[in-house]
């Protein structure tokens, strides 16, 4: 007989052993289910940081329900931590939809009316414009304001000096600017005046004082004006003033009485001083 050599093996060990050897083993798809599912939470997280799915959220439903099926397929590996990203997920989605739920669209806001321009006032004298200050202006109490004075008129008579003296008779003068003053409207003056411009340098109080005859008929008022009108009468009296004063122009006025139609004029004699 030929040699055949020795018998097979018949062992069924070593042929199940022979044959684990030679089989082409399968890929595993779990790694790589997993390798898919952790790349498509990881884009889906960038893309809600970054917030490129604002305008398009079918795309961000599209990758969740992805993402939830791989994670159905991998349940068994890793569910703890892919539960944690899934839930993550979700959490990221909710509030991006509550952003988007508070946002309101151009035509439904509401704006507040616009401010009416209010024309532009003309400015006020000592008023500062740039804060709306009434401004005070400086006094040096070494040279005190004086008041704006009246024009002297070419009969008035200039008192810049005291004491102040003068001597006359009105019965002599042409001067007829009043008939009755504002601080004794009832009493009748008709007669002829002579006007005194009294220039006052500081305050003080100012006196004024006449001497006439009255035997003769003779009665002259002494009248203290703060303007050259008889409507600015500050007092009068039959033969002397004492009135505080301060600096400025002020005028006296010697008029004649007149009583029972009859113009008592006549001299008089008249001193001035402040103190």
């Amino acid at each position: 007989m030929p040699d055949t050599g020795p018998p097979p093996n018949k062992n069924p060990l070593s042929a199940d052993v022979e044959r684990r050897k030679t089989r082409v083993r399968p890929q595993r798809r779990h790694s790589t289910d997993l390798r898919d599912l952790n790349r498509r939470i990881a884009s889906l997280q960038a893309a809600l940081s970054t917030r490129t799915l604002l305008q398009t959220p079918s795309a961000l439903v599209v990758a969740t329900t992805q993402a939830a099926q791989i994670h159905g397929r991998r349940r068994r590996l890793y569910a703890l931590a892919s539960t944690a990203q899934l839930l993550t997920v979700v959490l990221l989605t909710v509030l991006y939809l509550a952003m988007d739920d508070t946002k309101v669209a151009p035509e439904q806001q509401i704006t507040a009316p616009a401010r009416q321009a209010l024309p532009a006032a003309e400015p006020s004298p000592g008023v500062d414009e740039r804060y709306d200050v009434v401004q005070t202006p400086q006094i040096d109490p070494a040279t005190p304001p004086r008041i704006e004075a009246s024009p002297l008129q070419p009969d008035d008579i200039l008192i810049d000096s005291f004491p102040f003296q003068d001597e006359r008779n009105t019965a002599s003068s042409t001067t007829r600017r009043a008939n009755t003053y504002a601080c004794s409207p009832g009493i009748r003056e008709d007669g002829p005046e002579f006007w005194y411009a009294v220039d006052v340098p500081r305050a003080g109080q100012l006196f004024a004082s006449i001497e006439e005859d009255l035997e003769d008929g003779i009665d002259v008022d002494v009248h203290l004006l703060s303007e050259a009108h008889p409507s600015s009468c500050i007092a009068r009296d039959n033969s002397e003033l004492a009135i505080d004063v301060k600096p400025g122009r002020y005028w006296l006025v010697l008029d004649t009485y007149t009583g029972d139609g009859i113009e008592k004029a006549g001299s008089y004699l008249l001193t001035v001083d402040l103190k």
